[in-house]
């Protein structure tokens, strides 16, 4: 497992030094995707739906709030539907206005949210967006979720039922068609009551203070998904694909398992309870220490025993000729010199004993009419 937290510390390390980039690149990915899944699915303008537009408005939105990417992908829609008919155009418009009047209002900063959801559906693990959504966020991003939702399922029935609802004769009957096969599509609200359990399942058990419990609400959270989409598919006698739910549930786990790490990690087995109190509580507290490993810094020290001699010899030829004699001669005469033997008992090389220089005349007169000036 430390390999693993080292891992983790590079990865948030790496995150820390190019998160602008990181962040850029991510967004630009999600609207790309986005708007290819909206096109590729009910591409009804050909002018609308073509790859140099998709790329474009990926681009746009990159440098953009990601709620401008929701605005943007709805307008898409929005347009497809003038391409299909004005009664799918009116049903979805008055779909998107009443989704938008409650997402703007309490959730207008979890665009991700609703971009998500209809990726995690294209990726068949739209199971893993509720368990995320419990362990990391709080309830109140069920209203993304199920906007989410209802955007997927409404392109995809939109897409199969494109030719049924271009051949009818009047905009009321188109209406009629479309707000039915909507609001009484049973696999929505299927899927809209099992993510919204799994939300408050997993947000509940994750703020218990027992061992493990965010581990034990991501099972609990993929097992109530599982229940309530077979149950609802008995009851209500929808169409479900099991292989898909349990390959599905079980991917997203594994992901919950990923986000987990990288946002609650700690040592269970060194927990501690603290009680303590004051002039009016008792406080019971339960401290979990955080697992926190330092990523290793490699450093590479070379040592080549070779390259100091080389230095040496390069120096030494660089180094004048005459100056080596100079330092042989003077070698020889220290030790042709006599020695002095002190008091401790090291010698000294005696220092050769001149005779002093005799004064001249000019040097005697200067001497002796300073002494009579001076009075010395």
């Amino acid at each position: 497992m430390s390999g693993i937290f080292v891992l983790r510390e590079q990865l948030q390390n790496l995150y820390a030094k190019h998160s602008i980039i990181v962040d850029k690149a991510l967004q630009f990915i999600l609207a790309f995707f986005t708007f290819f899944f909206i096109n590729n699915n009910i591409g009804f303008v050909k002018a609308a739906s073509s790859s140099m537009i998709t790329f474009v408005l990926a681009v746009i939105c990159t440098f953009l709030p990601l709620v401008f990417t929701v605005l943007f992908a709805a307008v898409l829609i929005l347009v497809h539907m003038y391409g299909l008919s004005l009664g799918a155009l009116a049903v979805v418009a008055v779909v998107f206005i009443i989704m938008f009047s409650f997402y703007f209002r309490f959730t207008s900063k979890r665009a991700i949210i609703v971009l998500l959801v209809p990726v995690a559906f294209f990726l068949k693990i739209p199971y893993v967006i509720p368990i995320a959504l419990g362990l990391v966020a709080s309830p109140v991003t069920i209203i993304p979720m199920v906007c989410g939702t209802v955007i997927y399922y409404m392109v995809n029935y939109l897409k199969s039922s494109a030719s049924a609802i271009s051949g009818m004769d009047n905009i009321v009957e188109e209406l009629n068609m479309v707000t039915q096969q909507i609001l009484a599509n049973k696999e929505i609200w299927v899927n809209v009551i099992a993510f919204t359990l799994c939300v408050f399942v997993v947000y509940t058990l994750r703020r218990m203070s027992f061992d493990q419990a965010r581990s034990a609400a991501v099972i609990t959270g993929a097992v109530i998904n599982i229940i309530v989409i077979v149950v609802g598919s008995v009851t209500f006698s929808v169409s479900v694909q099991y292989a898909w739910l349990l390959f599905g549930s079980v991917i997203s786990v594994l992901l919950a398992f990923i986000l987990e790490l990288f946002v609650f990690s700690v040592d269970y087995s060194r927990s501690e309870r603290l009680e303590y109190e004051d002039d009016d509580y008792y406080y019971y507290v339960k401290a979990i220490p955080k697992i926190s490993v330092a990523a290793p810094e490699k450093t590479v020290k070379r040592i080549n025993e070779r390259q100091s001699s080389d230095d040496d010899d390069e120096a030494a030829e660089r180094r004048p000729r005459g100056e080596g004699q100079r330092r042989k001669r003077s070698n020889s005469k220290n030790q042709n010199r006599p020695r002095v033997k002190k008091a401790d008992g090291t010698a000294q090389i005696k220092r050769d004993e001149r005779p002093e220089r005799e004064a001249t005349p000019d040097e005697i007169l200067l001497k002796k009419s300073l002494e009579d000036e001076l009075n010395l």
